[in-house]
């Protein structure tokens, strides 16, 4: 029985995950933007003008440096990003653009299209009560990597 209810869990989120890069790809193309783009991009709309720090946007989108590097490079040459100085060169700020903010709400509005689809017609309880589980189970594969680690 557990054998196959990990098979099961493994076998949807993999399968949830295709579904969700298929449609990244297909609905950013029209941006240039690929799913790591648009993840920068969603999680600076929500910093406001304020903005944040790349040792921010590391921790809030779970990439390394070098991708978050890599991804605002692109986002400041398609005029999506600017960088407000404040002196030391990790402590700048990356704050959307007037045009990053347009893409932005585009974005989101696409994301709440496929929302519909997705998790509409499900009672809003039912949504928490599968995200609270999700979570529960995404720290106890963290503590069996963590396991697994110290007994190499």
């Amino acid at each position: 029985m557990e054998d196959s209810r990990f098979e099961r869990f493994v076998n949807l989120t993999a399968m949830a995950t295709k579904r969700i890069q298929r449609l990244k790809v297909d609905r950013m193309r029209k941006y240039g933007l690929s799913g790591a783009h648009t993840h920068c991009v969603l999680c600076l709309n929500r910093a406001g003008m304020t903005g944040l720090t790349q040792t921010e946007l590391v921790a809030a989108e779970q990439m390394d440096a070098s991708q978050i590097s890599r991804v605002l490079r692109e986002l400041i040459k398609k005029n999506y990003v600017t960088i407000e100085e404040t002196g030391a060169r990790y402590r700048r700020h990356y704050i959307l653009t007037e045009s990053g903010f347009a893409i932005a709400k585009e974005i989101t509005d696409e994301v709440e299209f496929i929302n519909q689809f997705v998790s509409g017609s499900i009672p809003q309880d039912e949504i928490e009560a599968f995200y609270n589980t999700f979570e529960l189970i995404c720290a106890g594969l963290e503590k069996a990597e963590q396991e697994l680690i110290k007994c190499r």
